[in-house]
């Protein structure tokens, strides 16, 4: 169950959870879920496919973030990310910078984008996408895509994942055990 303190939106269709997330910045909003999204934000402009069936979340983190840890950012979610899964005993392995993979196919993307109030970083939006049940992907995607229940053969409620990332994610983007982390990370 989430933290009771935690403000959360729910949709079920989204354009993209990141956009909302952007719009939500000074809403108070914590965390925007979507069970689907029409236009899934990717890393480089790249669109993210998000049919219903897996977790699409935006995670905003409002706390000033120093510029010597903006690099780390994206190491760090995907750690969090890893250490959920782990949780519902699947083994994924991060692949630089912001995909996890189980075999040599993508499950998950992340995509954080930092929040500037002149040149001050105040905190980030953090968006993650997970393939968690099995579907047909788009003939662009079947050789490099997969989900973890045709992967690892499990089923995530994909509402207890976002928790359970929510709860990793929070101490580490804070800097709690982040040399650790990083270690993880680069292993």
């Amino acid at each position: 169950m989430f933290d009771r303190s935690l403000r959360i939106e729910r949709h079920a269709l989204l354009p993209s959870t990141q956009l909302r997330a952007e719009g939500a910045w000074d809403d108070g909003v914590d965390l925007i879920l979507a069970d689907a999204q029409s236009n899934g934000q990717g890393s480089g402009d790249r669109y993210f496919d998000s049919p219903v069936g897996g977790l699409y979340m935006s995670y905003l983190y409002r706390a000033p973030i120093p510029a010597s840890r903006l690099l780390r950012l994206t190491p760090l979610c995907a750690v969090a990310v890893r250490r959920a899964l782990l949780h519902f005993d699947v083994c994924a392995k991060i692949k630089w910078v912001n995909d996890l993979m189980i075999g040599d196919k993508k499950i998950c993307g992340i995509l954080v984008r930092p929040r500037f109030e002149g040149e001050v970083c105040v905190g980030a939006i953090v968006g993650v996408g997970v393939n968690l049940l099995d579907r047909p992907f788009p003939p662009a995607l079947a050789d490099t895509a997969t989900s973890v229940q045709a992967a690892c053969g499990v089923r995530i409620d994909a509402e207890a994942l976002a928790e359970k990332i929510v709860s990793l994610l929070i101490p580490l983007l804070g800097g709690e055990g982040e040399e650790e982390a990083m270690d993880e990370y680069r292993t």
